[in-house]
């Protein structure tokens, strides 16, 4: 996929972002890991534009796009990750769930188990019960849709088996 100014700002791009981009890459430019791996851009920047690209390209930059989050995103913007693992299904975002069950944040963690597909969101219940306190899964008993709390449930049993085990 090669990304243009004008998608740049179609997509909500800052001001500051689509005049550099505009600046950079007038005609636009090729998502490719080496192009991406070579872009000055800030840090968020290129996430953002790396989320933009994973979400909407119909073709194998899609999955340049997911790879290249998964290498570029420090432990703690876990949150691009899991938008990643929500909203890309369509693609292969097993390495971007890995990260987040290893460095995500209770809110990575709730947003996996929220919004993204089942086989996703089972693992991200497992650690989201490990990581949560009482009043965080108090919230999701009386907040979330049945089928995802069940989620969760399923998830403290499992635990409390283990742990009832010594495992």
């Amino acid at each position: 996929m090669i990304v243009t100014p004008e998608m740049v700002r179609e997509w909500g791009g800052t001001c500051g972002g689509v005049a550099w981009f505009e600046k950079q890459y007038p005609k636009g430019v090729e998502i490719t890991a080496e192009n991406v791996r070579r872009c000055p851009s800030t840090y968020y920047n290129k996430l953002w534009l790396l989320k933009q690209v994973a979400a909407r390209a119909k073709d194998a930059s899609a999955q340049v796009a997911v790879d290249m989050l998964v290498e570029l995103a420090e432990p703690q913007d876990a949150g691009w990750l899991a938008n990643v693992v929500c909203g890309c299904s369509n693609l292969d975002t097993d390495a971007a769930l890995a990260r987040v069950l290893a460095e995500g944040d209770r809110e990575s963690l709730m947003q996996v188990v929220e919004k993204a597909p089942v086989k996703d969101a089972e693992l991200a219940a497992r650690e989201l019960v490990k990581e949560s306190n009482p009043a965080t899964l108090a919230y999701i008993e009386s907040a979330w849709p049945q089928d995802r709390r069940a989620l969760v449930d399923d998830a403290k049993r499992k635990t409390e088996r283990e742990v009832s085990r010594g495992l």
